[in-house]
């Protein structure tokens, strides 16, 4: 693992060297609006640079996520940092809440669900370096 892992209460969050933004769901995590912003923060400032970035997420052992979390994560401001979104998901709990995520999201970036890690990071690879416009639409 890189040496510039991010830890919080809810999220361990790192940059590879492959360019993809990694992010794991700590097991249990109620993920509420405050909990959003500042992941989404974490990911800007990893990124280092203006350019967009494709993050993996790991939200197999999530606990909930609410309304306004997830329109947070769909919204503009993600759309000015992340390129596309791969969620890794297992159990009932997760499936759902990237049901939902996937839902709400109209045309911001692309994103997905995948049940194998592998198969979500060949996807990502395929939006390295890509760049939308800040309006969300690609």
């Amino acid at each position: 693992m890189p040496k510039d892992v991010v830890e919080t209460q809810f999220f361990k969050t790192w940059l590879e060297e492959d360019g993809i933004v990694y992010s794991e769901v700590v097991k249990g995590s109620d993920i509420t609006l405050e909990v959003a912003i500042e992941q989404l923060e974490i990911i800007r400032k990893l990124s280092k640079s203006n350019k967009k970035v494709p993050l993996f997420v790991d939200s197999l052992h999530i606990g909930s996520m609410s309304r306004d979390a997830r329109l947070y994560f769909t919204g503009e401001e993600s759309f000015k940092t992340v390129s596309a979104v791969a969620i890794l998901v297992g159990g009932p709990i997760s499936k759902v809440i990237g049901n939902f995520f996937i839902g709400l999201n109209k045309g911001g970036y692309p994103n997905k669900l995948f049940d194998a890690k592998e198969d979500a990071v060949e996807w990502l690879k395929g939006f390295l370096n890509e760049q939308y416009s800040v309006s969300g639409k690609y």
